[in-house]
């Protein structure tokens, strides 16, 4: 029988963003990092001990850490929600037929390589700064300058943690405009409109990151059991992520209660004098 660990080491992975990382890029975990962390998350960076967890954080990680340390950076930019990254990757992908829009596109963003501009390759705090240019939008064609402005509407309206009362027709005309436009839209746009109300209210708070949104979820529950780590917690956890559905099934008890054992009794003894 085959192993069912992961092949690659853990500590190829960062232990806070949860990515993998190169060897050139990998750092120990140092006391700053531990200060940093526990400011941060609000819990420490445990798992030490433990052969499983990974004892390296990137690179990228640590200098977010320390710009956050400074009051430079508002929050790390792996805490962004991955659900406003797809329309706007199909969109940039569209918007690399205009020579223009993309060479002003490529302006915004010197240090970025020609391969993650085309494809689209950014983070949440860069998308808000192209939204705020003004002469990003001035480069476009009227179609292109449609679905740009439906973009940011859902971005606004949709995505953010205040909803527009008709979030609903934002997201659809969006989706029109970018079918205009000619954007090669993967299965997870094309029916977006079918599992809007699953999104929470506040998507400007809850990040989709695999280590952003574990952090945020177990947080609380670790300061329950005092920073703990045990079987018990993990369950508590795994149960937590059931999703809320109408239809509660309750495990029967074993145990009858006095209401029953009345109402079964009475009927016997109806039936024995009959």
């Amino acid at each position: 029988m085959s192993s069912r660990k992961c092949l690659s080491s853990p500590d190829s992975f960062c232990h806070i963003c949860g990515s993998f990382v190169v060897k050139s890029k990998r750092q120990k975990i140092t006391d700053f990092v531990k200060k940093a962390y526990f400011a941060y998350f609000g819990i420490k960076l445990g798992d030490q001990y433990k052969t499983w967890a990974p004892h390296i954080v990137c690179h990228t990680c640590i200098e977010q850490l320390r710009k956050w340390s400074k009051k430079t950076l508002k929050s790390l930019i792996f805490g962004g929600s991955l659900v406003s990254r797809e329309p706007y990757t199909r969109l940039v992908n569209a918007l690399a037929k205009n020579v223009t829009c993309f060479q002003c596109h490529c302006t915004q963003f010197p240090l970025l390589s020609d391969a993650k501009l085309k494809e689209g390759i950014f983070v949440g705090p860069d998308i808000q700064k192209l939204i705020k240019d003004k002469m990003f939008s001035s480069t476009m064609t009227q179609v292109e300058e449609e679905a740009w402005v439906a973009f940011t509407n859902v971005v606004s309206g949709f995505l953010g943690n205040k909803k527009d009362p008709e979030y609903g027709r934002l997201v659809n005309v969006m989706l029109e405009n970018f079918e205009k436009l000619g954007c090669n839209m993967n299965l997870k746009l094309h029916f977006l409109h079918s599992h809007l109300d699953f999104f929470p209210q506040n998507l400007g708070d809850v990040s989709e990151e695999q280590g952003e949104r574990f952090h945020q979820d177990i947080k609380q529950m670790e300061q329950r059991y005092q920073g703990r780590w045990n079987v018990a917690m993990i369950a508590d956890y795994c149960w937590c992520l059931k999703r809320e559905t109408k239809q509660n099934q309750k495990r029967r008890s074993t145990r009858r209660s006095f209401a029953t054992k009345r109402t079964r009794y009475s009927d016997k003894r109806h039936t024995n004098i009959n």
